[in-house]
This record gives C-alpha cells, structure tokens and sequence, in this order.
C-alpha cells in the first residue's frame, strides 16, 4: 500500500494573543509561537490560518487567513487544535 504523500500546507488556529506575538496551535495539538509582524495583517484571537509549508517547515510569510475554515470551526462549536 502506498502511503499519501505529506500535505503541502497546515491550518493553524490562532489560541491568543501575547504582546506581538500569537500563540498557534494547529490541528494535532502542536503549538508554535510566531511574531505578529509575520502573519497576515488580521490575524486575531480565534482566526484560522492556512500555511504553506517548505520541506515541512511552515512558511509564515506566505500564510493566510482562511475566513471559511474560521466559520467552518466556529459554527461547528470546535475547540481550538481540534
């Protein structure tokens, strides 16, 4: 059986806000800590990003803020990370 090749991009949902940094967390529970002057002009407390990534590595420059995803989870009433 072949196995699926990784994704190319990750959500990440942004847990708060700590001075100019957001605390992320994405959809395995992992959390990064990324300065606010590197994400997408809108990034707030609840926000859903889509970040592409590079050899794995998340590219924050190139993250977006994805209004669906955002809606899809809240109306949905689901917890951060999950």
């Amino acid at each position: 059986m072949r196995s699926s090749p990784p994704p190319i991009e990750r959500f990440y949902a942004v847990d708060r806000l700590e001075n100019a940094v957001a605390v992320l967390v994405d959809d395995q529970g992992r959390t990064a800590s990324v300065p606010l002057d590197r994400l997408p002009a809108g990034t707030a407390a609840g926000i859903v990003l889509r970040v592409p990534l590079d050899a794995s590595v998340p590219n924050w420059s190139r993250a977006f803020i994805d209004r669906d995803e955002t809606a899809r989870r809240g109306e949905g009433g689901e917890r951060l990370g999950g």
